[in-house]
């Protein structure tokens, strides 16, 4: 790859509440899908060369306005979710603190490497989708790729692509519908731009 641009989904209800979703196949909402034409708008006319997305509802409604304005086909990947919140999932902070008391303690005190029951650690999330960004080094040489994913997986990115700790990760914000990209320039990969959500004013 030469650049890869990275666009979080639009906002769905849950997000409103700060539910956990995971892998919930939950969709937008009306200002989610507004959203998505904004970012769909702001991504015309950019050289794109491959668009990708998460598998679930709410990426593959945002990735549907860019695959109509760029005419390219969306690729749905699995490897692309959220992290698997397991139990977790549907639930706000307050409720896990009293429903999952032990888990929540051990995630505070260990993030990385503590799963949330009967889902993923963030360490796991971050080698599921480094995978997958090694792969598209190797079969989009000299391309733009354009992946619509979740908060957790570009956080991920944000922090292996530049090969910063993982732990940098609970320091960012990556709001809905935004913009984060990378681009490759001599051998190495440059964070460009993070959190972009110009085109929502």
């Amino acid at each position: 790859m030469k650049r890869l641009i990275l666009v979080r989904h639009g906002e769905t209800d849950w997000n409103r509440v700060s539910r956990y979703q995971g892998f919930a196949r939950t969709p937008l909402n009306e200002r989610g899908r507004r959203q998505a034409k904004q970012v769909a708008r702001r991504v015309a006319g950019w050289d794109i060369d491959v668009l990708y997305a998460s598998d679930l509802p709410r990426t593959v409604e945002t990735a549907q306005p860019i695959a109509n304005r760029l005419g390219l086909p969306i690729i749905k990947l699995e490897a692309l979710r959220e992290i698997d919140v397991g139990e977790w999932e549907g639930l706000t902070v307050t409720e896990i603190q009293a429903e999952h008391t032990e888990n929540w303690d051990t995630y505070i005190s260990d993030p990385i490497n503590t799963a949330r029951k009967g889902g993923e650690s963030l360490g796991e999330l971050a080698t599921r989708v480094n995978e997958v960004f090694q792969r598209w080094e190797e079969e989009h040489a000299a391309q733009t790729v354009l992946a619509v994913t979740h908060g957790g997986p570009i956080k991920a990115l944000v922090c292996t692509v530049p090969g910063l700790p993982l732990g940098y990760r609970m320091h960012l914000r990556i709001g809905n519908a935004s913009i984060t990209t990378f681009v490759h320039e001599n051998g190495r990969w440059y964070l460009q731009v993070l959190n972009d959500r110009c085109h929502l004013a």
